[in-house]
């Protein structure tokens, strides 16, 4: 029973010790204009990243979901992904929209083959569509016959800059990527290509998948 008592005092001052130490902390903190300053800064900061990162994940399930849903009725479709190198030229020789980037508005652009939004490509900015129907210069390059004009435009836009080009083919429903002049196939998989795209757009660490 005494170790018990003992036990429990011991605890109790363990308690006391550090509800103090947090309280002079605090104090510490609030006594000073700016240590509050750089208390509410951090905290600001922490939430921010938290939203950033919730918005780039809805970004990058909402650009898997739009290709894969292309792909899987063979629509065509071309969605570039601007980077650094501005590409206001190309936004301005299409239309200019403004808008959050969203699944169903991509598809009813690429789906009406007889409308003229159907050719050309979309441009996204920050993770806002900037323009629709934009027409890229087509690659000089040899590439396979498998690949038509969207995957010219495509990797032609990534010859002239950094942007990560997105295409589905209208004829085979295949998912491809053009990136520095080269052009890859993508996965059909919906969690492959979830990975795949993070991996190509993750600016904390960028790497190709070339």
């Amino acid at each position: 029973m005494p170790n018990t008592t003992l036990l429990i005092l011991i605890l109790i001052a363990f308690l006391v010790i550090m509800i103090v130490s947090i309280i002079q902390f605090i104090i510490f903190i609030f006594s000073r204009k700016a240590d509050k300053e750089s208390f509410f800064s951090v905290f600001k900061k922490i939430f921010k990243k938290k939203q950033d990162d919730r918005s780039l994940n809805d970004f990058y399930d909402n650009l898997s979901s739009s290709l894969l849903k292309l792909s899987a009725d063979k629509i065509g479709g071309i969605i570039a992904i601007e980077r650094e190198d501005n590409l206001d030229y190309y936004i301005n020789v299409g239309y200019k929209i403004m808008g959050d980037f969203s699944p169903e508005f991509i598809i009813s652009v690429f789906y009406n083959k007889n409308s003229p939004l159907h050719d050309g490509g979309i441009i996204i900015r920050d993770m806002k569509m900037v323009s629709i129907s934009s027409y890229f210069p087509m690659t000089q390059q040899l590439l396979d016959v498998s690949y038509g004009a969207r995957h010219r435009a495509g990797v032609g836009l990534s010859e002239k800059s950094d942007a990560i080009v997105f295409i589905v083919s209208e004829t085979n429903g295949k998912i491809s990527v053009a990136q520095k002049g080269r052009i890859k196939r993508l996965s059909n998989n919906p969690e492959r290509l979830f990975d795949e795209i993070i991996k190509l757009l993750d600016d904390k660490k960028p790497r190709d998948l070339f």
